[in-house]
């Protein structure tokens, strides 16, 4: 896809998602514009040849789409709102929101940038670290059909899939309900496998046979054969992310007056005082050594 020059790009937060972001953005031509607050992540960025603004003022008065990439929806609000005070333009930028916040800021956002003739797209993602950096990742959007469509070029450099779930808050409403499935076939997978150990099948064996039938799903096909058979829990997706997204889930349950008693049986597991740290890979928790340990079984193998 090519991009517009005269509209110009930012990208805010080079954290594990927004910095591999910015270096496929840069491959494919945009030569984005890159700030985070942390100056050690900005000269990361820039010995990777990235260019570099030293404020938010800076990366919204010169860019016509600002790419987000940043920890939660409070500081979402706050680097946007920051942002835009510090301008001196008439015209407010295309605020693009890849972090995983929340229908209420999104759309509060959405408002304040419509009011100064811009624009706000919530369009959290799924994929990753490893897809940030192989510009594969999905991206669930929510806001104005013509407004996706103008910074289709940045979905479509960085993703493999952009779903366009409906009006602003959409994006952030299917990425919470995506990831509380997520920690939920987690949970299942593990004791499955573990129950499979058990009773004398390898969990391995158990798993190519799982996902050769109608019981696999991307965590089975994807997480537990590259991160948790292997042991290695090195996905870049942490338990305290994956506990704030857990925590998303039961907040909107709380909003929308639903009961969701598995949800939050799931959210007491991910959350109890048994579970990995959070600094953690979120991968520790689908271990099924851990539930065979715990029974006494580790040894359990197929004959």
């Amino acid at each position: 896809m090519s991009f517009d020059p005269d509209r110009g790009l930012a990208v805010v937060g080079l954290g594990k998602m927004g910095l591999p972001m910015a270096r496929v953005l840069q491959a494919a031509g945009a030569d984005p514009l890159c700030f985070d607050i942390d100056a050690s992540a900005r000269d990361t960025a820039e010995k990777d040849g990235l260019r570099i603004c030293t404020s938010l003022a800076e990366a919204f008065q010169n860019s016509g789409i600002v790419l987000l990439s940043l920890p939660n929806a409070e500081i979402v609000e706050a680097t946007v709102s920051a942002g835009l005070a510090g301008r001196d333009s008439d015209q407010a930028p295309i605020v693009v929101d890849a972090s995983t916040s929340t229908a209420e800021i999104s759309r509060k956002m959405a408002a304040v940038l419509d009011a100064l003739g811009g624009a706000f797209l919530d369009a959290p993602v799924s994929g990753g670290p490893a897809g940030a950096a192989n510009g594969t990742l999905t991206f669930m959007v929510g806001g104005p059909a013509a407004t996706v469509e103008t910074c289709r070029p940045v979905f479509e450099t960085l993703g493999k899939k952009t779903l366009h779930a409906g009006e602003v808050g959409a994006g952030n409403i299917a990425k919470i309900a995506n990831n509380m499935m997520v920690a939920s076939h987690f949970l299942v997978a593990r004791e499955c496998l573990a129950l499979a150990q058990s009773a004398g099948l390898e969990a391995g064996a158990a798993l190519e046979v799982v996902n050769a039938a109608t019981g696999g799903s991307t965590v089975t096909q994807v997480h537990f054969p590259t991160w948790v058979m292997t042991r290695s829990f090195d996905s870049g997706f942490t338990m305290g992310l994956m506990r704030k997204d857990v925590g998303l889930a039961l907040s909107l349950a709380e909003e929308t007056g639903l009961e969701i008693p598995l949800s939050r049986l799931v959210a007491d597991h991910w959350t109890g005082p048994g579970a990995p740290a959070d600094g953690a890979d979120f991968t520790e928790m689908g271990d099924p050594e851990t539930l065979l340990e715990a029974a006494g079984k580790k040894e359990a193998r197929s004959t």
